[in-house]
């Protein structure tokens, strides 16, 4: 049996192999699309950046120590832009602007990064281009007249 969901709690969505409902959590807020390419360009960069992480862990014999220091951040920053993007598709402007600002200065430093010399292997180039590529992606979904009329309705709401 499948039902469609009509309000705020889980309602079955079919009877599983032991008789037990199995629950569909409903989702509270309808998701565009450049809202869903957010989370999957997000997603993406929080595994590239655990994947940068661990393989700074692999070769750490002979790696400069900024290396280290860039792998962690990058982490903590793809996992906090997670948040922020669970934040701003529900409305809240801070959270769309630290967005704006990370998705498009990131993307600046990590050019600086993969151009000059430095103390960064070859595979961390790699890894940081790419990341930056993502990042410029979340750039142009953020950017979306859909993404930044709700923002606007959000905040128009807030300030009554």
């Amino acid at each position: 049996m499948t039902t469609q969901l009509t309000s705020a709690t889980a309602v079955p969505a079919h009877t599983g192999p032991a008789g037990a409902d199995v629950f569909v959590s409903p989702v509270p807020v309808a998701i565009d699309a450049p809202t869903r390419w957010t989370f999957t360009l997000l997603r993406a960069n929080a595994g590239l950046s655990v994947a940068f992480l661990g393989l700074a862990f692999v070769f750490r014999d002979g790696l400069d120590p900024v290396v280290w220091i860039r792998a962690a951040g990058v982490t903590l920053l793809a996992l906090m832009s997670l948040r922020w993007a669970a934040r701003m598709r529900s409305g809240a402007r801070s959270a769309w602007l630290r967005m704006l600002w990370v998705s498009v200065v990131g993307p600046i430093g990590i050019a600086a990064l993969v151009l000059l010399p430095g103390p960064y292997p070859m595979w961390a180039r790699v890894e940081q281009a790419v990341q930056g590529l993502l990042l410029l992606g979340v750039a142009w979904t953020v950017t979306r007249p859909q993404v930044r009329a709700r923002i606007a309705k959000a905040s128009v709401k807030k300030s009554r």
